[in-house]
């Protein structure tokens, strides 16, 4: 929780959102694909396994980017690994009107330890949907 809050700002709620949406619209088309192509009896019990699976895998990914903000890295990871331009950072401070024409953040403006947080609120988000889906 820590590294959590060392990088923590209300600007990570917009991409935070986003992100843990398309997630949960995601899993929910894969939940429904299985069960449409693969449930022959037409039982509710794929679907819910399916979001208990989705569930556990989001658990494992908040669990890999939590040791990863603490300094753990996975070695072959780094290999596979797609390198992007980063844009500057906007820094000004001021009156609020200088800050009219400002961009909204967007999840690749940010820092890498600000994404990592993005990241694990957004799967932290989907756990818990998915979770409740599975009891459903």
């Amino acid at each position: 929780m820590k590294h959590i809050k060392e990088h923590w700002s209300k600007r990570l709620i917009r991409p935070a959102i986003y992100q843990s949406v398309n997630r949960v619209l995601c899993g929910i088309c894969i939940a429904l694909v299985l069960q449409f192509f693969f449930d022959k009896d037409r039982t509710q019990m794929l679907r819910q396994k399916a979001f208990a699976a989705l569930c556990a895998i989001c658990v494992l990914c908040v669990v890999i980017i939590y040791l990863r903000l603490g300094g753990m890295h996975i070695p072959l990871l780094g290999k596979f690994k797609l390198k992007f331009h980063k844009k500057p950072a906007v820094t000004s401070f001021g009156d609020m009107i200088d800050h009219v024409d400002d961009d909204i953040v967007n999840f690749d403006d940010l820092e890498d330890p600000e994404q990592e947080v993005c990241r694990i609120i957004a799967y932290a988000v989907s756990t818990i949907v998915f979770f409740v889906a599975s009891f459903l």
